[in-house]
């Protein structure tokens, strides 16, 4: 997959990646919820091994069931294999 960005772009996010800065995953945005820009995106850096760290901006229980639901749960088991347990 091709994201639209710039070598600019990339050689920021290598950048940031070399001073070992933490990247955050919404994991509703690899489940889907927020459309497929966002879900091709975030697929796209999970793929990668960019982010340190996964969360589930949850608010309620239905917020959790629509994730665990989702049509995406591949992508979702791709992020849990790369979380790492300290």
């Amino acid at each position: 997959m091709e994201l639209a960005c710039s070598y600019r772009h990339i050689d920021l996010l290598d950048w940031l990646v070399n001073i070992e800065c933490a990247f955050q995953c919404n994991i509703s945005s690899l489940s889907g919820t927020p459309g497929r820009s966002i879900h091709s995106a975030a697929t796209h850096l999970c793929n990668q091994r960019i982010y340190t760290h996964y969360e589930t901006d949850a608010h309620s229980l239905d917020d959790i069931e629509k994730i665990v639901h989702s049509s995406h749960k591949v992508a979702l088991r791709r992020a849990v294999r790369h979380v790492k347990v300290n």
